[in-house]
């Protein structure tokens, strides 16, 4: 009988897929392989079972088995940057996943589907009902935003849409930009320009330059601070309304053109983005938000400062001009520092030209609707009770080719590799969740709502949280924020990694080299900045204390980029301007998959708590430095402190060494030191939270109340000093004894981390 040209084709397909799965099994187990090895024995390695009469001894090598190095390689190899690029620009002609949406809905079933399919052992979508944010219909009732003349004639309408410009990719069909949250309701009222809207700013333009703000609307520039920040500054400060544009300061550069021609932000680009506080669903704060959950009301969000109370919206920095412009000649200029590149007088304001004043309807509702996240499980063979968590978020305010469906790309990639070596027989160690997030740019809460719902089980099992949210906004530089207990996990990834420059060897190369020009750093050791709030790792290490880390990110610099949240972050901007040969995305990729595979693989957790110690004496010295003297003048000792620190750093030597020492062949001796390293996060958190945000419970490092992007060491000390200082006389007594009491609790987690790593309680002091 002849061969049919599809049965030659299957028979070639089958041959290809069967030396593919040879070639890793023999890499897999070439390094501990013995003279005559049966398939028996290859079945038992691979955690599949075993008939062989000395099963007990087959499981104990499974239980001391040493991870073998050729995985790496196989995960490596199998990244590959044609099939990153084929998927996102596969995911980029779907409708936007706006969270709440039935295009989110579509995005978390495509996942789902794609994730069974290939071959990843369970995959589960879960639904939470939250309360999320629209803006008003463009058509039919939009925002509105314009300058009016004293007898009510509009002078000036704002474009509250951004031009569709690349007609062949462009969307269509996208929301228009709105601020989340932000509330409903129409206000009109003369113009005050803050600047970047931070406290500073606020305190300079009303103490120093005389400029009263209440019941005015506040125009700023975003850049520096969380935008919610913004409102909230303005709102404290008496403002009716919130007005926010990209300055060409920030997203253009002289002659080089905008979006299509390049990747800077035209004229009536906006930024879209949420604005409440803090993260999670803001209606069921410290619990998961499913049926059994009783809701507080949107007031009672509102006056726990969650929610914004005065309307805003954001404009291109075309209209940016036109507001400016009204503002009356006699108005003060703005200081130096606070004049951007807008080709216009920046001035202070209120006073407008001929009695004009600014009008801000806005139609935003507020809904409660359902977002989904998708988890998908890899169960480990030996350590099935030990998740390694990687994961990122698939809604986007509209395509989000950089934000983030570069992250959903990449673990779309990850799963394929993973769930092809599995076919292959292999299986890591401890289990592997693969996370895809819903509505995190609300404010994180698909990741938040998941942390609420199952504390108990991560708090106890979790190893480490990998966060993947906007992989390559750039070719020059690299950056990446962590836990200090993971920062070894990173420089031993990146020293594996080859460099997406062939300039390099290794990312690791590239990443020391590049920084010494950016950031002038002369250490050993590349910089690894703290974790903010900034995407899906916050609540794992915030709330219940799992190290976590960025999965890395190429950029021009470390700040954002000057498409972030507009309609044109598309395929174009990505193939065009940023990552043309999907290499950086491909490294990142691979990145990522090696530091899952150290996690979820190493008999011993890679992780060195030496970089604890030398992050929180780093910290220390600086809050003694800033704050020493003004404490001494209160009577207010840093000795015990400074004791706590030295005497944590003493435990992480000792510990280091017992872990040097250890015996790999004790299973039991391997567990407890594991375990003791994956504790050590917890022993910083404090169940009854930060002074004002109980939701925030790391005593080590938490976001910056004034601005959530960033993070501050010993939050709950630096904030209760800076407070102080701003209290009344009369009210400072109180403040002094708040700073006593977070040294304290400051004090008692160093005491506790101690105790977690020497593994003993001293019943005696």
């Amino acid at each position: 009988m002849a061969v049919s040209r599809v049965e030659f084709v299957a028979a070639r397909v089958a041959l290809a897929a069967f030396l593919v799965c040879a070639g890793i099994i023999i890499g897999y187990f070439s390094t501990s392989t013995p003279k005559q090895m049966t398939l028996r024995d290859v079945a038992g390695d691979t955690c599949k079972g075993d008939q062989d009469d000395n099963r007990e001894y087959i499981n104990f090598k499974k239980l001391i088995k040493e991870a073998n190095g050729s995985i790496a390689d196989r995960i490596t190899d199998e990244i590959n940057k044609t099939e990153i690029k084929k998927t996102l620009r596969k995911l980029l002609s779907q409708q936007p996943p706006v969270a709440g949406t039935q295009a989110e809905l579509e995005r978390a079933h495509y996942i789902r589907e794609k994730w069974l399919k290939y071959g990843i052992d369970e995959v589960n979508i879960l639904p939470y009902d939250v309360l999320l944010s629209y803006p008003g219909d463009v058509k039919k009732n939009p925002n509105i935003l314009q300058i009016l003349e004293e007898d009510g004639t509009v002078v000036h309408e704002a474009t509250l849409n951004e031009p569709i410009l690349d007609r062949r990719k462009d969307k269509h069909d996208i929301l228009p930009p709105w601020l989340a949250y932000t509330p409903g309701g129409e206000v009109e009222g003369e113009l005050v320009y803050a600047n970047r809207g931070s406290l500073e700013d606020f305190k300079l333009l009303t103490d120093v330059l005389g400029i009263n703000v209440t019941d005015r609307i506040v125009i700023a520039r975003y850049g520096d601070i969380y935008r919610g920040n913004k409102i909230k500054h303005a709102q404290l400060y008496g403002a009716k309304g919130v007005i926010l544009f990209s300055d060409p300061g920030d997203v253009t550069e002289e002659g080089a053109g905008v979006y299509p021609d390049s990747e800077y932000l035209p004229e009536y680009g906006m930024q879209r983005g949420t604005t409440k506080s803090g993260y999670g669903d803001p209606l069921t704060p410290g619990y998961p938000a499913i049926d059994i959950t009783q809701r507080i009301s949107i007031a009672d969000a509102e006056n726990s400062t969650r929610l914004p109370r005065i309307p805003a919206q954001q404009i291109g920095y075309a209209d940016a001009k036109k507001f400016f412009e009204s503002i009356d000649p006699s108005s003060q200029e703005a200081p130096v520092t606070w004049r951007g590149k807008i080709n216009t007088t920046y001035r202070l304001g209120p006073k407008m030209v001929n009695n004009r004043v600014v009008r801000l309807v806005s139609r935003n509702t507020r809904e409660t609707r359902t977002t989904h996240n998708v988890i998908g499980i890899i169960r480990g063979c030996i350590e099935p009770d030990r998740y390694v968590m990687v994961g990122g978020h698939h809604d986007a305010w509209v395509s989000g080719a950089f934000d983030n469906t570069q992250g959903t790309a990449l673990l779309l990639e990850l799963a394929r590799v993973f769930g092809k070596l599995l076919f292959c027989g292999w299986r890591p160690r401890r289990s592997i969740i693969l996370a895809s997030w819903g509505a995190e740019e609300y404010g994180l809460i698909g990741a938040n709502e998941f942390v609420e719902e199952f504390s108990k089980n991560l708090a106890e099992r979790a190893v480490a949280y990998i966060n993947t949210d906007v992989s390559v906004i750039g070719r020059k530089f690299f950056f990446t924020l962590s836990s200090p207990l993971l920062n070894s996990v990173i420089y031993r990834a990146t020293e594996f990694i080859k460099s997406p420059d062939a300039e390099y060897n290794t990312l690791r190369e590239f990443w020391s080299s590049r920084e010494k020009h950016v950031l002038n750093n002369s250490n050993d050791e590349p910089v690894i900045f703290k974790l903010g709030a900034r995407s899906d790792h916050a609540p794992f290490y915030n709330i219940i204390g799992v190290p976590s880390m960025n999965s890395g990110r190429f950029g021009n610099d470390t700040s954002s980029y000057p498409l972030y949240h507009s309609a044109y972050e598309t395929f174009r901007a990505v193939k065009m301007f940023i990552d043309p040969t999907f290499e950086y995305q491909q490294a990142i990729a691979r990145l990522v998959g090696e530091m899952v595979r150290l996690l979820a693989e190493e008999l011993v957790l890679p992780m060195d708590v030496r970089y604890y110690a030398k992050d929180i004496t780093t910290t220390f010295a600086q809050i003694k430095k800033r704050f020493g003297t003004k404490l001494d003048s209160e009577n207010i000792t840093l000795s015990k402190f400074e004791e706590a620190v030295e005497s944590f750093a003493n435990a992480t030597e000792l510990f280091n060494i017992m872990a040097e020492n250890v015996d790999r062949h004790d299973p039991i001796a391997v567990r407890m030191l594991n375990d003791k390293m994956m504790l050590l996060e917890r022993a910083f958190i404090d169940p009854l939270g930060l002074p004002g945000r109980p939701l925030y419970r790391h005593i080590v490092a938490a976001p910056s109340r004034s601005n959530a992007c960033n993070s501050v060491g010993f939050p709950g000390v630096v904030d209760a000093i800076a407070d102080t200082e701003d209290l009344a006389v009369d009210d400072k007594v109180n403040g002094w004894r708040l700073v006593r009491k977070e040294i304290a609790k400051a004090i008692f987690a160093l005491k506790s981390a101690g105790s977690t790593l020497l593994g003993h309680v001293k019943l005696g002091r």
